[in-house]
């Protein structure tokens, strides 16, 4: 499935890349070297400028790279309602809450592969 997955989407990408030379060529064959200097000027603005903002947003992201341990159990959330916790969602680094509205307590469950 992952093999077919990725052949599709290579495939997918080979064609988005042959229709862009395509049309770039029949750019170039169209328009004035003044007219395609400057829009080759602008993507080359517009790549600094995108690579320059996704390089700012990874800088900003240094501090959410590791995931916080908890140094005690917690048995309440914010609310004041009961947190259940079971050994396995304890050691898991990431949890699906389910809120159980007769009783009101929320149940944390495991994600499957997400252990520590």
């Amino acid at each position: 499935m992952h093999r077919v997955r990725r052949l599709f989407r290579t495939g997918v990408l080979v064609a988005g890349w042959a229709l862009f030379a395509v049309l770039w060529y029949a750019t170039v064959q169209e328009v004035s070297h003044r007219a395609l200097a400057l829009t080759v000027a602008v993507l080359a603005l517009a790549l600094v400028v995108n690579a320059a903002a996704a390089g700012l947003m990874l800088l900003g992201r240094h501090d959410r790279a590791v995931v916080p341990s908890l140094s005690t159990t917690p048995t309440e959330d914010r609310l004041g309602r009961s947190l259940v916790l079971d050994a396995e969602t304890k050691r898991s680094q990431v949890v699906h809450v389910s809120l159980d509205p007769e009783s009101r307590s929320k149940r944390l469950l495991a994600q499957r592969g997400s252990h520590a």
